[in-house]
């Protein structure tokens, strides 16, 4: 979203092949942010800003770890990243769980004033 004031848009575009001019045709001026899954052809649409699905950096770095021996494990970048990536989903889910006990609480608070 280029405006804040807008809604958000989620949008598929499936093409056969897998050349960097199909999505700079189909998005053509775009301006705003691009959730990709890391395909490098999103990088000819120039005036988006590129954010990257958690889901396939976490999957990169699981690839790298899962590869790698015990004593390697100790010094690996990439078990700090996916660790970073699995604090990240339990603050998700933590606020997931925030979210529906408040709802819970208006929707108490909504039943005590109705009885009073």
């Amino acid at each position: 979203m280029s405006n804040t004031n807008s809604k958000p848009v989620i949008l598929y575009d499936y093409q056969n092949t897998c050349s960097s001019s199909c999505p700079k045709n189909f998005l053509g001026d775009f301006s705003g942010y691009l959730q990709t899954d890391g395909y490098s052809g999103y990088n000819s649409v120039s005036n988006a800003t590129r954010v990257y699905c958690l889901a396939h950096i976490r999957r990169h770095f699981y690839n790298i770890i899962a590869e790698l021996d015990e004593e390697a494990l100790k010094d690996s970048r990439a078990i700090i990243g996916f660790n970073f990536c699995e604090q990240i989903y339990k603050l998700e889910k933590n606020y997931e769980n925030l979210i529906q006990v408040m709802k819970t609480i208006m929707k108490l608070d909504i039943k005590y004033e109705l009885k009073n």
